[in-house]
Protein backbone atom coordinates (compact mmCIF):
# COMPACT_ATOMS: atom_id res chain seq x y z
CA UNK A 1 0.00 0.00 0.00
CA UNK A 2 3.01 2.62 0.56
CA UNK A 3 4.19 2.12 -3.43
CA UNK A 4 0.52 2.48 -4.40
CA UNK A 5 0.11 5.76 -1.96
CA UNK A 6 3.49 7.61 -3.18
CA UNK A 7 2.70 6.55 -6.86
CA UNK A 8 -0.68 8.61 -6.36
CA UNK A 9 1.42 11.52 -4.32
CA UNK A 10 4.09 11.49 -7.46
CA UNK A 11 1.27 11.75 -10.06
CA UNK A 12 -1.05 14.35 -8.52
CA UNK A 13 2.17 16.25 -8.01
CA UNK A 14 2.97 16.12 -12.11
CA UNK A 15 -0.52 16.43 -13.10
CA UNK A 16 -0.45 19.96 -10.45
CA UNK A 17 3.33 21.22 -11.72
CA UNK A 18 1.89 20.78 -15.24
CA UNK A 19 -1.55 22.56 -15.21
CA UNK A 20 0.47 25.28 -13.47
CA UNK A 21 2.43 25.75 -16.13
CA UNK A 22 0.94 25.20 -19.28
CA UNK A 23 -2.89 25.15 -20.82
CA UNK A 24 -4.55 24.42 -24.08
CA UNK A 25 -6.81 26.66 -25.90
CA UNK A 26 -8.71 26.81 -29.16
CA UNK A 27 -8.51 29.69 -31.28
CA UNK A 28 -12.03 30.50 -32.30
CA UNK A 29 -12.65 33.18 -35.39
CA UNK A 30 -10.05 35.26 -37.97
CA UNK A 31 -8.20 37.81 -35.43
CA UNK A 32 -5.11 35.75 -35.85
CA UNK A 33 -5.02 34.30 -39.40
CA UNK A 34 -3.02 33.43 -41.22
CA UNK A 35 -0.56 32.75 -38.24
CA UNK A 36 -3.42 30.87 -36.20
CA UNK A 37 -6.59 29.42 -37.52
CA UNK A 38 -10.26 28.92 -36.43
CA UNK A 39 -10.69 25.75 -34.76
CA UNK A 40 -6.39 25.21 -34.09
CA UNK A 41 -5.99 23.80 -30.36
CA UNK A 42 -3.05 25.56 -29.05
CA UNK A 43 -0.84 25.12 -25.94
CA UNK A 44 -0.12 28.30 -23.79
CA UNK A 45 3.23 28.43 -21.46
CA UNK A 46 1.75 30.08 -18.15
CA UNK A 47 5.40 29.81 -16.96
CA UNK A 48 7.58 32.15 -18.65
CA UNK A 49 6.43 35.48 -17.93
CA UNK A 50 6.81 35.08 -14.34
CA UNK A 51 10.59 35.53 -15.19
CA UNK A 52 10.42 37.73 -17.74
CA UNK A 53 7.70 40.61 -19.74
CA UNK A 54 5.90 39.95 -22.33
CA UNK A 55 8.08 40.68 -25.08
CA UNK A 56 7.05 42.31 -28.98
CA UNK A 57 6.39 39.65 -31.29
CA UNK A 58 4.72 37.59 -28.44
CA UNK A 59 1.51 35.65 -29.17
CA UNK A 60 -0.19 36.07 -25.79
CA UNK A 61 -3.59 34.76 -24.22
CA UNK A 62 -5.44 37.16 -22.17
CA UNK A 63 -8.96 37.82 -20.15
CA UNK A 64 -11.07 39.82 -22.49
CA UNK A 65 -11.67 43.03 -20.13
CA UNK A 66 -15.32 43.65 -21.41
CA UNK A 67 -16.54 39.54 -21.04
CA UNK A 68 -15.51 37.48 -17.78
CA UNK A 69 -14.89 33.79 -18.34
CA UNK A 70 -13.71 34.91 -22.29
CA UNK A 71 -9.91 34.77 -23.79
CA UNK A 72 -8.78 37.06 -26.46
CA UNK A 73 -5.13 35.92 -28.50
CA UNK A 74 -3.37 38.96 -29.78
CA UNK A 75 0.14 39.83 -30.89
CA UNK A 76 1.90 41.82 -28.16
CA UNK A 77 3.30 45.33 -30.68
CA UNK A 78 4.13 47.87 -28.38
CA UNK A 79 5.67 47.82 -24.64
CA UNK A 80 5.22 49.42 -21.36
CA UNK A 81 6.31 53.17 -21.87
CA UNK A 82 6.39 53.43 -25.66
CA UNK A 83 3.72 55.10 -27.80
CA UNK A 84 2.41 53.29 -30.90
CA UNK A 85 0.45 55.17 -33.69
CA UNK A 86 -0.92 53.59 -36.79
CA UNK A 87 -0.04 55.24 -40.22
CA UNK A 88 -1.44 53.61 -43.13
CA UNK A 89 -2.57 50.76 -41.29
CA UNK A 90 1.42 50.17 -40.21
CA UNK A 91 2.24 50.45 -36.53
CA UNK A 92 5.13 53.49 -35.66
CA UNK A 93 6.83 52.72 -32.37
CA UNK A 94 8.35 55.09 -30.29
CA UNK A 95 10.73 54.47 -27.89
CA UNK A 96 10.14 55.65 -24.15
CA UNK A 97 11.27 59.32 -22.98
CA UNK A 98 14.39 57.87 -21.54
CA UNK A 99 15.50 55.69 -24.78
CA UNK A 100 17.39 57.44 -27.44
CA UNK A 101 16.01 56.32 -30.27
CA UNK A 102 13.80 57.55 -33.54
CA UNK A 103 10.23 56.17 -33.81
CA UNK A 104 10.28 53.38 -36.26
CA UNK A 105 7.44 51.36 -38.19
CA UNK A 106 7.07 48.15 -37.49
CA UNK A 107 7.53 45.48 -39.56
CA UNK A 108 5.04 42.69 -39.97
CA UNK A 109 5.22 39.75 -42.46
CA UNK A 110 2.50 37.80 -40.76
CA UNK A 111 -0.42 39.94 -41.24
CA UNK A 112 -3.00 39.26 -43.68
CA UNK A 113 -4.99 41.69 -44.34
CA UNK A 114 -3.87 45.73 -43.54
CA UNK A 115 -6.47 48.14 -43.80
CA UNK A 116 -4.97 51.48 -44.56
CA UNK A 117 -6.31 52.98 -41.14
CA UNK A 118 -5.11 55.37 -38.89
CA UNK A 119 -5.07 55.74 -35.27
CA UNK A 120 -4.05 58.43 -32.84
CA UNK A 121 -0.93 57.69 -30.91
CA UNK A 122 -1.30 55.99 -27.66
CA UNK A 123 1.21 55.53 -25.12
CA UNK A 124 1.87 52.38 -23.71
CA UNK A 125 1.01 52.37 -19.33
CA UNK A 126 3.12 50.92 -17.03
CA UNK A 127 2.67 47.11 -16.61
CA UNK A 128 0.36 47.25 -20.12
CA UNK A 129 1.09 45.95 -23.39
CA UNK A 130 -0.61 47.34 -26.87
CA UNK A 131 -2.06 44.16 -28.67
CA UNK A 132 -3.18 43.45 -32.37
CA UNK A 133 -4.45 40.53 -34.17
CA UNK A 134 -2.43 39.50 -36.95
CA UNK A 135 -6.11 39.96 -39.26
CA UNK A 136 -6.31 43.66 -38.95
CA UNK A 137 -10.12 43.85 -40.33
CA UNK A 138 -11.27 41.37 -38.42
CA UNK A 139 -9.72 41.85 -35.14
CA UNK A 140 -10.99 43.43 -31.57
CA UNK A 141 -7.72 44.45 -30.24
CA UNK A 142 -6.26 47.10 -28.35
CA UNK A 143 -7.09 49.89 -30.91
CA UNK A 144 -10.45 48.74 -29.88
CA UNK A 145 -12.30 50.41 -26.24
CA UNK A 146 -13.83 47.47 -25.18
CA UNK A 147 -9.76 45.91 -24.98
CA UNK A 148 -7.91 48.70 -25.19
CA UNK A 149 -4.33 48.58 -23.68
CA UNK A 150 -3.94 44.86 -21.81
CA UNK A 151 -2.58 44.48 -18.05
CA UNK A 152 0.08 42.10 -17.37
CA UNK A 153 -1.61 40.62 -14.82
CA UNK A 154 -4.59 39.87 -17.26
CA UNK A 155 -2.53 37.87 -19.04
CA UNK A 156 -2.55 33.98 -19.12
CA UNK A 157 0.39 33.08 -21.27
CA UNK A 158 2.16 32.96 -24.46
CA UNK A 159 0.94 30.81 -27.31
CA UNK A 160 4.18 27.98 -27.05
CA UNK A 161 3.20 25.06 -29.64
CA UNK A 162 0.56 24.52 -31.83
CA UNK A 163 -0.95 20.56 -31.47
CA UNK A 164 -3.97 20.80 -33.44
CA UNK A 165 -5.01 20.02 -36.86
CA UNK A 166 -1.42 17.49 -37.02
CA UNK A 167 -0.45 19.55 -40.51
CA UNK A 168 0.09 22.89 -38.22
CA UNK A 169 1.83 20.88 -35.02
CA UNK A 170 4.77 23.11 -34.01
CA UNK A 171 6.20 26.07 -32.36
CA UNK A 172 3.54 29.12 -32.33
CA UNK A 173 4.41 31.78 -34.49
CA UNK A 174 6.25 33.98 -32.16
CA UNK A 175 8.57 36.71 -33.56
CA UNK A 176 11.06 38.57 -32.16
CA UNK A 177 12.39 42.30 -33.25
CA UNK A 178 15.90 41.98 -30.79
CA UNK A 179 16.82 45.28 -32.58
CA UNK A 180 14.21 47.48 -31.25
CA UNK A 181 13.28 45.16 -28.13
CA UNK A 182 13.87 47.26 -24.83
CA UNK A 183 -3.76 21.42 -18.34
CA UNK A 184 -7.36 23.06 -18.39
CA UNK A 185 -8.74 23.83 -21.88
CA UNK A 186 -10.15 27.10 -22.82
CA UNK A 187 -11.11 29.16 -26.03
CA UNK A 188 -9.37 32.37 -27.06
CA UNK A 189 -10.89 34.38 -29.79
Amino acid sequence: MGSFLKTIILALAIFLLVRSTLQSFVVLGSSMEPSLVDGQLILVDKASYRIHLPRRGDIVIFRSPSRTNRFLIKRVIALPGETVEIRNGKPIICPTPTEKRDCWTLEESYVLLRPGENDLPTTVLPDHFYVLGDNRAHSTDSRSPSVGLVSREDIIGRAWLSLWPLQDWGLAPNYSWANHSSTTSGQAY
